[in-house]
């Protein structure tokens, strides 16, 4: 069996993320931003981000 260094160290890192999921009847997304606290900024790419996959995918 490989052992690898650092095993039980669980790993915490969080990533930005956009999952895209295909469904009989269209499309779903989950978008993950990250940022404590949620600011102005945050919200504004999620809005744009959404929209963009509105318009490319469908309304959400």
């Amino acid at each position: 069996m490989v052992q690898f260094e650092n095993e039980d160290i669980p790993i915490i890192e969080q990533k930005e993320s956009i999952k895209l999921s295909k469904m009989s009847k269209g499309y779903n997304w989950e978008i993950k931003l990250l940022g404590n606290p949620i600011s102005d900024e945050t919200l504004n790419r999620l809005e744009e981000l959404n929209k963009k996959l509105s318009e490319k995918y469908g309304g959400h």
